[in-house]
C-alpha cells in the first residue's frame, strides 16, 4: 500500500502529524471493528475484519513514512568532545604517580596499577565493552589489594579512576560516537 493510498483510506493528508493518524484510525476502528457487529452474518463479519485490516495497514503504513521522514530530518549528532577524555588523561597521570610513588615500585599494590591503567586506557580510546568489564574487574581487585595493603596512594588512585570511568560510561550511550 502506498503512502497516497493509506491517506486515503483513513482520510488523511499524506504526511500528516502522526496525532492525526491515529485519531483517524481509532474513528475508522471504532466504525468498522467486527466486534462492534453484534448479530451480524459471515460475509458482514469478513467484510468488516477486511476493512479493520485495510485501516490498520494503512495506519502502519503512514507511521513508518512518518518515522522514516522524521530520521531523515533529524541532523547527525555533533561529534563528541575531546576534553572528557583530555582531563580524563589529566587525572590518571597523577593518580598514577601518587600510586607508584606512595607504595613503592615492588609493592604489590604499585605493580597492580599499571595493567589497570592500560585496561582503562583501552576502554577510554576504543570504548569497547570487554574492557568495560575488565575495567571493574580490576578496579575491584585493586580495590581490595589496596584495603588489603592500607595503601594511600592506591586509594587515591583508585578515587580518581572512578570519575573518569564514569564519564567514559556516560559518554559511550548507545547512538552517540565515539571519542
Amino acid at each position: 500500500m502506498t503512502p497516497d493510498d493509506a491517506a486515503r483510506v483513513l482520510g488523511v493528508v499524506a504526511g500528516s502529524p502522526a496525532s492525526e493518524i491515529e485519531a483517524a484510525f481509532v474513528r475508522l476502528a471504532r466504525q468498522t471493528h467486527p466486534d462492534r457487529l453484534v448479530g451480524a452474518t459471515r460475509e458482514e463479519l469478513a467484510a468488516a475484519s477486511a476493512e479493520f485490516v485495510r485501516i490498520s495497514d494503512a495506519r502502519l503504513a503512514l507511521l513508518q513514512v512518518r518515522a522514516r521522514d522524521l530520521a531523515a530530518e533529524r541532523p547527525p549528532a555533533p561529534p563528541p568532545s575531546p576534553w572528557p577524555l583530555r582531563v580524563w588523561c589529566a587525572l590518571l597521570l597523577p593518580g598514577t604517580v601518587i600510586t607508584l610513588a606512595g607504595a613503592g615500585i615492588g609493592h604489590p599494590a604499585a605493580l597492580a596499577v599499571i595493567p589497570l591503567v592500560a585496561v582503562v586506557l583501552g576502554l577510554a580510546l576504543t570504548g569497547r565493552r570487554w574492557l568495560f568489564m575488565l575495567t571493574v574487574i580490576l578496579g575491584l581487585a585493586f580495590a581490595a589489594l589496596t584495603v588489603v595493603v592500607a595503601n594511600f596512594g592506591g586509594l587515591m588512585a583508585l578515587g580518581l579512576l572512578q570519575v573518569p570511568v564514569m564519564a567514559i560510561l556516560i559518554l559511550r550511550t548507545p547512538g552517540r560516537t565515539g571519542l
